[in-house]
């Protein structure tokens, strides 16, 4: 058992807690919602396109991810409302996924049929995510 440990889920979702909970000996199961601006080139590097970031609930527990970052590359905010933003990250995420199937960029939702499919899909999952409600 380890009570005393937080650990902090780095995969985006809503449900970090309880797929997390009874792989971690008890400890603090801590969500985050993870932003990584990232973008792989052709020669396969990736470039990091803004400073990456995570927000985390503003729970007990938080202030030590926030510690253990502080002075690096990576920036920690905390929500009070980090349901809505973990629902927010997952639902631009999965119209993300439409650029990751087509190989494509976010131009490619400049074409009409392209942003009926990418809204309705959205609508979709915000149907879910309003049927979830709060914790």
């Amino acid at each position: 058992m380890f009570p005393d440990t937080v650990v902090c889920v780095l995969q985006n979702g809503v449900e970090q807690r309880q797929q997390f909970a009874p792989l971690t000996g008890g400890a603090t199961v801590l969500p985050s919602v993870v932003w990584f601006p990232a973008q792989r080139d052709a020669d396969a590097s990736v470039w990091l396109r803004a400073t990456p970031r995570l927000t985390l609930p503003d729970l007990p527990g938080a202030e030590r991810v926030q510690q253990a970052l502080a002075g690096t590359r990576c920036a920690v905010d905390l929500a009070a409302d980090f349901t809505t933003v973990a629902w927010r990250k997952l639902l631009q995420n999965a119209v993300a996924g439409l650029m990751v199937l087509t190989g494509r960029r976010a131009g490619m939702f400049a074409r009409e049929d392209i942003t009926a499919l990418g809204l309705a899909y959205l609508r979709e999952c915000l149907q879910v995510a309003r049927a979830e409600g709060p914790p």
